[in-house]
Formats: structure tokens, sequence, C-alpha cells
């Protein structure tokens, strides 16, 4: 597969807006992308959850054995709700469902919620970092035998906090604890630049302003069109 590019960002940063809009860009630009919104039915609660479950039974019949020691090494971990662990498989099972399906067309891919932003769920919801980061990092070296792009360009947006507490509560995420949720998140981004598992891989960070978004998508169409990795960290904020 030629590139992918995913989101990372805490609830109601903005990645789904922002992937959309480099969707269309990508496409006015003549280029085939393979989208993880449509894939897994848009906004369409009750079908995006038939999907994500039959994804996870088709993994659970193609791969036994994996899918039991990664769930496994999930459920090992101290979570505070055990729903939370089987979203976090399941999603997991649904993202390398997708994985495979660009690898086996051969097509770019653009992921709002992708196979790094699983280790925000575990980060967040874990009553201990360290042991989530391990299977944070188990989880991506599995992962790696289902990809095989060229180029990796992984976005993170990170909102000012009263623009990210606007949002949250638009989109009724009160519960979540925004100082939490960020320092989750910097935890994660700086755990990701620390693997080396990933070639080709390029960071973008920005602070989910339009002006910010603007030059975000402006060098990633530059970075796609070349195909060829520049600089190894972009900042795009204001």
């Amino acid at each position: 597969m030629p590139y992918i590019i995913e989101f990372i960002g805490v609830p109601g940063s903005g990645k789904t807006f922002s992937s959309l809009k480099l969707e269309s860009l990508l496409r006015s630009e003549a280029s085939k992308v393979i989208s993880y919104a449509e894939f897994s039915s848009g906004d369409v609660n009750f079908f995006r959850i038939i999907k994500k479950m039959i994804s996870t039974f088709k993994f659970m019949i193609r791969s036994p054995r994996e899918f039991i020691g990664l769930g496994s090494l999930i459920f090992s971990n101290e979570y505070k709700s055990k729903l939370i662990v089987w979203s976090i498989l399941i999603n997991y099972s649904h993202l390398l469902d997708f994985l495979n399906k660009c690898r086996y067309e051969s097509l770019p891919a653009v992921v709002e919620q992708g196979i790094f932003q699983i280790g925000w769920p575990l980060i967040y919801y874990s009553t201990d970092k360290e042991p989530s980061l391990k299977v944070f990092y188990r989880l991506i070296d599995n992962a790696i035998k289902h990809i095989d792009p060229s180029l990796y360009i992984l976005v993170c947006i990170a909102p000012p906090e009263i623009v990210l507490a606007k949002r949250m509560r638009k989109r009724n995420l009160s519960d979540l604890n925004i100082r939490e949720s960020m320092a989750s998140l910097e935890l994660l981004y700086s755990s990701i630049k620390g693997l080396r598992s990933v070639s080709g891989m390029i960071f973008l960070s920005n602070d989910g302003s339009d002006s910010s978004n603007e030059r975000t998508n402006t060098i990633i169409l530059d970075l796609v069109k070349s195909n060829g990795q520049k600089k190894n960290h972009y900042h795009c904020d204001k």
C-alpha cells in the first residue's frame, strides 16, 4: 500500500472532521483512497457495531491463537471497566481487517482512529501506565505484520484546553477528564516517537485550528505526491 495517514488525539479533538476533509482533498487530486470512516459505515452506530463484531469473529476464526493471545494480553492489565477491554479488542480486530483490505487492494488509506490511536484508551483507562505501554508495544508489533506502507504519516491533533472543553461538551463527553486525556495523549505520542518498528514514519502535530489543519493538509499533499521522506517531525500550529 503506498501510504497510510492516521490521526490520533483525544475524543472530541477533531480527528474525524480532519480526516474527512483530507480524504476530500486527496480525491480532488485524482487519488484513490480507502476511507476507514466508509469501511466502518460512517456515523451509523448500529451498522458500525455490526461490522466491528463481524471483523472480530473473522479474526477469531482465521487466527485463533493470535486472537486469544492478544485478548489475554489486553485483559491481563488492570482497567476501570471490562467493557473498555472488550471495546479495545473489538476495535483492534476491526482495524486489522481494514489494514488487510488496504494491503490486498494496494491503495492508500486515511484513518481517523487507527492502530496507534488504540494506545489512548489503553493508557487513559488503565490504573497503571507502564503495563499499558507494554501492551501497546505488543499490539503494534503484532499489527506490523498486517501493514506494509512505503510512508506512514501520523497526525497528532491537540487543541488548547478551552477549545477541547467546548468540543467535548458538544459531543457529550463530559465524563472525560480533559487534563488526564491530554496527559495520556502526550505519553502515547512520545512513546510512538520512540518506536523503531514502523519504517518511513513521519509525524505532524497541530492545534486543531482551521489554519493549522490547512497547513497540515498542504504538507501531507506534498509528501504523498513525492512519496518521499523529508523531515521526520512537523509542527503545524498557528
